[in-house]
């Protein structure tokens, strides 16, 4: 597993979902593709109720409610129902191919 990127087709194509744990070199561990993801640390000061994510040009991370400039690749990521610094929710629907001739 990469931590993918918006920077190009080959780090953003298989953005699949969202590591719910740190996961070691070699080791098992879990992923949510889809769903709502519950009691999330999520900063307020960054996310608010209803935000939309994108997958960033910065590997691992999300953009807020614009999806990346082009030519980077717009990957839908989901919507933030609660957010909250110990109690936040994810609601994840990945999304690929919002470009030209995709």
């Amino acid at each position: 597993v990469l931590k993918a990127d918006a920077t190009d087709e080959s780090t953003s194509s298989k953005a699949l979902g969202i590591l719910t744990e740190d996961i070691a070199a070699n080791a098992d561990g879990q992923c949510a593709v889809n769903g709502t993801l519950h009691n999330l640390a999520l900063p307020t000061t960054t996310y608010t109720d209803g935000d939309s994510l994108w997958l960033s040009e910065t590997a691992g991370e999300f953009q807020v409610n614009t999806p990346p400039a082009e030519p980077a690749h717009a990957v839908f990521i989901g919507w933030v129902a609660r957010a909250h610094p110990t109690q936040g929710r994810l609601i994840i629907q990945i999304q690929n191919g919002y470009e030209l001739n995709e």
